[in-house]
């Protein structure tokens, strides 16, 4: 059996999966949508984008899997919680129903594509015309009453939650994924959307014109760490108790802390193009991270008030991190929320911050109880103490230690130190690379990986050709002899510039 090879896009309650697959034709591209009907960022993605693979002859290379389900959950009886209230369990189910009772992808696609368009409009409650305006009889209804969509859900289920990387709430920079497609397809009907890319397609993060700080960049850039011998110098902290702290860590994982204050724009510029790396080929798998917000605070000595470099917000955004940290306890859950108020703090839009409970599903009141209730001050103090009795003490920001010891000015290259420090068995892809070199100027040779993620607010139609232009990886995964019309090549003059690429995709 070929084997599969896949590309990971992450969305904020999804996970998009490109791969050369033993499914379907074997020499089509298997693209994979892991989604859930009511999020907004998956509608627009299916109404907007995905419904390009159907243009110019693209779906030609490609087996396309439709899988709602997301982050809804499973109760012990059996009943499911849906993210976006009981209406979208429903539509789940009846978009699994109709999947299965249609299995021609156009005909399911359109049906899919009517809902989401609907749930787009705020118009969900419609969703039973949508048989009617694609011709499709009404038999998912009776699926979805005798049980058979439950079973399909469950299945979905399953299927979601044994995904690896399983999808996170990781924000990732991301840019087109179709050039990747049409590179992993290996068969010989080239579709003109893939005969149409340059032979050497960047993949270059830099060329996004925005990231989406619920779940996602697309990123494709694992990178190949270089290390030398570093010469670390021990470093430590104390808790108020004047006992040493520990980390609630996993045996045998490597200890990363990063000391931080959250209007720092070197430390939001931290934690969101570089600390991600840490979700990228399973290195969260081998280290314990634990963020500590304070940074180059102070405390007055008048009224004990907390003064912040930057200001009031950064003393209550460093409060509110430390709350989230707290409270939703799991890494992926806290990471994902600080990263979207960085990535704000980064456009200059803070202030925005509790927007991110929303865009990212994770419950509020928790956090902001903690805020209110003075729990988050006492937090501080934690962090405040705890920062200055680093040894040896900080002496820039970000601050990070890899097993208690300091990387100092190379905080970017923390991957590297990581990987060294690790003595486990299981090691994970990113530490899987040769001649290690610490301290390597950031010359980091890159191997492409995908994720997916998608910033929707106060975005013009006409960005879109930077971000989500995915019939070009389409394309350039595609190998075949037969090129749709989509993937053939533009004359010289059409390629003077992206958006007169664009335009010849049909993007803008």
């Amino acid at each position: 059996m070929a084997s599969t090879k896949l590309l990971t896009f992450f969305f904020p309650a999804s996970l998009l999966l490109l791969s050369i697959s033993p499914f379907g034709s074997s020499e089509n591209v298997t693209v994979s949508v892991y989604y859930e009907t009511l999020c907004p960022y998956c509608a627009d993605f299916i109404v907007n984008h995905l419904v390009k693979l159907f243009q110019k002859g693209l779906n030609s290379i490609v087996n396309l899997r439709m899988i709602p389900w997301g982050n809804s959950m499973m109760q012990p009886d059996g009943t499911f919680v849906c993210q976006h209230g009981p209406g979208e369990c429903l539509l789940n189910t009846i978009e699994a129903c109709t999947i299965s009772i249609y299995p021609d992808v156009v005909q399911h696609f359109s049906f899919i594509h009517c809902v989401e368009r609907l749930a787009l409009e705020k118009r969900q409650a419609e969703w039973i015309n949508c048989f009617e305006l694609t011709k499709l009889g009404r038999v998912p209804i009776d699926c979805y009453r005798n049980g058979l969509g439950k079973l399909l859900e469950q299945k979905y289920a399953t299927e979601t939650a044994q995904l690896k990387p399983p999808h996170r709430f990781v924000p990732w920079d991301f840019m087109n994924f179709a050039n990747h497609v049409c590179k992993a397809y290996k068969g010989t009907r080239v579709p003109e959307a893939c005969r149409s890319l340059p032979n050497n397609i960047p993949v270059n993060a830099e060329t996004t014109s925005s990231v989406c700080y619920t779940a996602l960049k697309i990123f494709f850039a694992c990178l190949l760490f270089s290390f030398t011998s570093p010469s670390h110098v021990a470093a430590s902290y104390t808790q108020l108790d004047g006992s040493e702290a520990s980390l609630p860590a996993k045996p045998g994982n490597v200890n990363l802390s990063v000391y931080y204050e959250t209007l720092s724009p070197t430390c939001s510029n931290f934690i969101v193009k570089n600390l991600e790396g840490v979700f990228n080929n399973d290195l969260i798998s081998i280290i314990n991270l634990r963020l500590v917000p304070w940074g180059d605070g102070n405390i007055s000595k008048s009224n004990n008030a907390f003064i912040c470099k930057h200001g009031p917000d950064e003393c209550l955004l460093n409060e509110v991190e430390a709350c989230a940290i707290n409270v939703l306890k799991n890494v992926n859950k806290y990471y994902g929320f600080i990263y979207c108020i960085e990535f704000l703090a980064i456009e200059g839009r803070h202030k925005d911050w509790q927007t991110c409970f929303n865009t990212l599903g994770l419950p509020a009141k928790p956090v902001l109880d903690c805020y209110k209730s003075g729990n988050g001050t006492k937090l501080l103090l934690q962090h405040a103490y705890e920062t200055s009795h680093l040894i040896p003490p900080h002496t820039i920001l970000p601050w990070v230690l890899v097993n208690n010891q300091a990387i100092r000015n190379d905080y970017e290259n923390f991957a590297a130190y990581a990987c060294r420090a690790y003595k486990g068995n299981v090691v994970p892809n990113a530490c899987k690379l040769p001649s290690p070199r610490i301290n390597s100027a950031k010359k980091y040779a890159s191997v492409i990986f995908l994720c997916l993620s998608i910033h929707f607010k106060n975005l013009e139609r006409k960005h879109w050709m930077d971000l989500l232009n995915f019939v070009k990886y389409v394309c350039k995964a595609y190998k075949g002899s037969y090129v749709p019309e989509a993937c053939k090549p533009l004359p010289p003059a059409a390629r003077s510039n992206n958006a007169d690429k664009a335009r010849d995709l049909d993007i803008i």
